[in-house]
């Protein structure tokens, strides 16, 4: 089949001369004209995020007036659950605050309510996954990434952190931490979350070897992780 592609149209035209990396798309289930799109933008030396909406399939795109705005962030991400709300996370690294920071948003993406806080800390590459099976999970929204912590023996390394929430994302547990000797590496960054048609939470991460090895960058392995009781416990 052949694919055709029309013009390209400038999301973030209210600031033509600004970086913007790190991309994220999300598409209203209930409503496929409306879009959302998320990117940390590089402006006089500062690192935030920004989130733009478009309610008429992607022609044009507005910014969304949110109460993040003002906060330093990465890593940001956007979902819409199957009733259409939609939500933005990123990882705050502003001096006032920091964590994974959730907000909600009723109007398609156009403005945003107060963020809440996932527990867990600090959170690299964050994701969120939503369960629309119609099992026993329907409506359960996880949240990971992941983080650094310390053993006892005063050990540090990374680990992965899993949280669910049972409210619409209002709040969200205590997270669950899977922990590992990964062939001697450590996790190290999750690639994605996945709910399967069977309501399992997959978790896909790559594992790398721990700072100051003398393995290059590239020998790291790519892993999978499965709950199949909403993320209370995982496979080996």
């Amino acid at each position: 089949t052949d694919i055709s592609l029309g013009a390209g149209t400038h999301i973030s035209a209210d600031s033509p001369n600004a970086a913007f990396v790190e991309t994220f798309l999300a598409i209203n289930p209930r409503d496929n004209r409306n879009l959302i799109a998320t990117s940390i933008v590089g402006s006089t030396g500062l690192i935030s995020t920004r989130i733009y909406f478009s309610q008429d399939g992607g022609t044009s795109w507005r910014r969304a007036k949110a109460s993040t705005d003002n906060l330093g962030g990465a890593d940001p991400v956007v979902y819409f659950d199957s009733e259409g709300t939609a939500f933005f996370g990123f990882s705050c690294v502003d001096g006032t605050r920091s964590g994974f920071l959730v907000s909600r948003s009723i109007d398609g993406g156009a403005s945003w309510g107060a963020p809440i806080t996932i527990p867990g800390g600090a959170y690299d590459r964050p994701y969120l996954a939503f369960d629309n099976t119609g099992g026993r999970f329907q409506g359960r929204i996880y949240a990971g990434g992941t983080i650094g912590i310390t053993e006892a023996t005063g050990k540090a390394h990374r680990a992965i952190a899993i949280t669910f929430s049972t409210d619409h994302g209002h709040t969200f547990s205590s997270p669950r931490i899977v922990t590992g000797d990964w062939q001697g590496e450590d996790s190290d960054e999750i690639a994605d979350l996945i709910v399967s048609p069977d309501a399992r939470l997959l978790v896909c991460f790559v594992a790398t070897a721990p700072a100051g090895n003398s393995q290059p960058l590239n020998s790291g392995h790519f892993w999978t992780i499965v709950s199949d009781d909403g993320g209370l416990t995982f496979s080996k």
